[in-house]
């Protein structure tokens, strides 16, 4: 947000993350963001909550979350090298008493990573707090072969997605401007 020189705050509110039976990754990436943005919107009723959630998912649609620790990290990190996997992020907007939710998926194809590669990023850090055990913003782009889709999906707010549930609350591009 940032980007688009919005300013904004950021409030992280603690929802359980856990994943439903039988919940796919996009089902539960939205269900996520809307869960937040409730949190945030009960107590900020004259705010626009823009609230979001990121997963990793394999092509069989195994759902990975954030790491527990270096070791998921570097668990995560193998069983994506060499292959190819989808982000979900979901999006909820809370304005005015309305709410616009929906889900953006892009392909990541990540190029064949070796034990010292992945132990490398892991041990940077970067990690922590990452769908998958990876930022595509900062090094672990360097663990990417390429994407299909929304770059914006990867990092965790797809900005095309929010222009248009913005517009279905009303917003028009010359208000999104000015923000």
């Amino acid at each position: 947000m940032e980007q688009l020189g919005w300013k904004f705050e950021i409030v992280a509110p603690r929802v359980d993350e856990s994943i439903l039976p039988k919940e796919t990754p996009s089902q539960l990436v939205t269900r996520l963001a809307r869960l937040k943005g409730e949190a945030v919107a009960a107590a900020n009723p004259y705010s626009l909550v823009i609230a979001s959630d990121t997963v990793v998912a394999s092509e069989d649609d195994e759902i990975f979350g954030k790491p527990k620790d270096q070791g998921d990290a570097v668990r995560m990190l193998g069983e994506l090298a060499g292959k190819t996997h989808h982000v979900f992020s979901g999006l909820a907007l809370f304005w005015n008493g309305q709410r616009v939710e929906g889900c953006s998926k892009t392909c990541v194809v990540f190029r064949e990573l070796n034990d010292d590669d992945i132990d490398a990023y892991a041990a940077s850090g970067e990690w922590r707090g990452k769908a998958g055990g990876y930022a595509i913003q900062g090094l672990g782009a360097l663990l990417i072969e390429r994407i299909s889709g929304d770059y914006s999906t990867v990092v965790g707010l797809p900005l095309a997605l929010l222009g248009q549930m913005m517009g279905q609350l009303g917003f028009s591009l010359g208000q999104m401007w000015e923000a």
